[in-house]
């Protein structure tokens, strides 16, 4: 408990500490590598966190968070493969989750599958219509694409649904520079700012 009050309080070194001592006690607990691989993926010890997820998922195999996890770290060092696969794999046991499908339409649009992303986008929406997060990423990829009227409207439902949005705002200024709004341009990017 302490280690993980260190992770929420932002004292790494204790989090590390404490969650160590607790996986020496007992290495059979999966919360304890769970916890031990937030730490790691905080301070970008990607190794570790990749290690930690895994023992987290040996020892409880539908551990959906800790593969989930599993899913972005991999993502975020670029190992679409992997991620795709982990990304799937935590969809097998939990196939009604937007999050999970948000997650891997965001590894799909990073690889640069923008198709598969848009798919995973809106398997996130049919399950759940007031993903602020689904809705601002498929208009990233219709902006990517050059469709600004699409991404206009996705970033404006974005922003009904969680007005203070600063990546949807962002976004939504640079399609307005692009359609020559300057003037709205511009206050979005100072909504995106406060």
């Amino acid at each position: 408990l302490r280690g993980l009050l260190g992770y929420q309080q932002g004292d790494n070194s204790l989090a590390v500490t404490c969650i160590e001592q607790a996986i020496t006690q007992d290495p059979s607990k999966p919360h304890y590598h769970f916890n031990f691989g937030l730490v790691m993926e905080k301070e970008e010890r990607w190794d570790d966190a990749i290690a930690a997820y895994r023992q987290a998922c040996r020892l409880k195999p539908a551990y959906v968070e800790a593969i989930a996890n599993l899913g972005n770290v991999y993502r975020r060092q670029r190992q679409w493969k992997d991620a795709i696969t982990t990304f799937q794999e935590a969809l097998t046991l939990k196939p009604q989750s937007p999050d999970l499908h948000n997650n891997l339409g965001v590894v799909y649009k990073e690889k640069g599958a923008p198709n598969q992303a848009l798919d995973q986008y809106r398997q996130a929406l049919a399950l759940a219509p007031q993903h602020a997060e689904a809705l601002n990423n498929m208009g990233v990829v219709f902006q990517d694409q050059g469709k600004l009227a699409e991404s206009a409207e996705a970033f404006h439902q974005a922003l009904t649904l969680k007005p203070a949005y600063a990546n949807a705002h962002y976004h939504l200024g640079l399609v307005r520079l692009w359609q020559a709004q300057d003037a709205a341009a511009l206050s979005c990017f100072q909504r995106s700012a406060d």
